[in-house]
């Protein structure tokens, strides 16, 4: 039986505000028809976007390495289909707006305050790589006006991903279970098992997969404790636009980028750097990003059994 909501850490002010929009219609097949249904439909939209792009730029198979640039470019715009995916899962099992997954308050300040505290640590990691492993070195990249149609579109992915992963999974796992490891850990994980690119090597592929997990733990969090989902895409998008824009890896999947960073050997170090430098970002967000009042708490909703308003229920 899930945990009835109740009272949740101080160290996440914001929670209990985040998931009230949850709470009305919380029953445990509502969640899981509603994760099942945005997740097939993602999944479809994801293969249609693939065949479209194969076809326009006459791929027979994905390449072994980064895709052509137009090929990304149908892929980015894949994820515009997602805003309707969330908005008919929201109506047809929960009976609220899309606009309910972003938590109280406004958007654009922590937005922006994400920005300034990814950008920063980017610029940090940058030159750490810098001093490290050497400059970076020119690649093909893409045609300026496809990365600068990328940059919206950047914007749409980055967003939808994390009105996904730390708006509707946190909030349905967060109206069942008190437990971090619910709301937080579980849906890390899947996203974190879905950036696993598998014509990569097997390190370097697990490396992208704990990064990701890592990451989408601490946006996890910082959602929970701010009780609002800007700060979280905020730093997405400063993510994604270094990664994919300015500076990117060799034989990633994806990359517009007329820069690589020099190929360094994947080993048992790159393990605990990664953690280190995810729990300094999180730290300085933890500190640097303003939380709510305290609340006194979400009212109490229809248990389990769920005796919910008629009709429509």
């Amino acid at each position: 039986m899930p945990d009835a909501p109740g009272p949740r850490p101080r160290s996440f002010p914001g929670l209990p505000g985040l998931i009230r929009p949850a709470l009305p219609r919380r029953a445990l097949w509502r969640s899981i028809a509603g994760t099942c249904l945005l997740g097939a439909g993602l999944m479809a939209v994801s293969a249609g976007t693939g065949v479209l792009a194969a076809r326009a730029i006459g791929m027979e198979a994905p390449p072994e390495g980064t895709l052509p640039p137009l090929a990304q470019i149908f892929i980015l715009a894949g994820y515009l289909f997602t805003w309707p995916l969330l908005w008919l899962t929201l109506r047809l099992f929960h009976r609220r707006p899309v606009t309910s997954l972003l938590g109280r308050g406004p958007l654009w300040p922590d937005y922006l305050r994400g920005l300034g505290l990814a950008a920063g640590f980017a610029l940090a990691g940058a030159l750490m790589v810098l001093a490290s492993a050497g400059p970076p070195e020119p690649v093909p990249g893409a045609p300026l006006a496809l990365i600068a149609l990328a940059v919206p579109l950047l914007f749409v992915q980055t967003a939808a991903e994390e009105m996904v992963f730390r708006g509707y999974l946190l909030q349905q796992m967060a109206a069942h279970f008190r437990s971090p490891l619910a709301w937080a850990v579980l849906p890390s994980v899947l996203f974190g098992v879905l950036h696993f690119n598998p014509f990569g090597g097997l390190m370097e592929g697990a490396l992208v997969v704990f990064w990701a997990a890592g990451l989408g733990l601490v946006l996890a969090l910082i959602t929970a404790r701010t009780g609002r989902l800007s700060a979280a895409m905020g730093i997405h998008f400063v993510n994604n636009v270094v990664a994919l824009l300015l500076v990117g890896e060799r034989d990633a999947m994806l990359g517009l980028a007329h820069w690589a960073w020099p190929q360094v050997p994947v080993g048992p170090a790159s393990f605990v750097l990664v953690p280190v430098g995810l729990w300094l970002f999180g730290l300085a967000c933890w500190k640097a990003l303003p939380v709510p009042p305290p609340d006194a708490g979400p009212p109490q909703a229809a248990s389990a059994g769920e005796a919910e308003p008629r009709p429509g229920g």
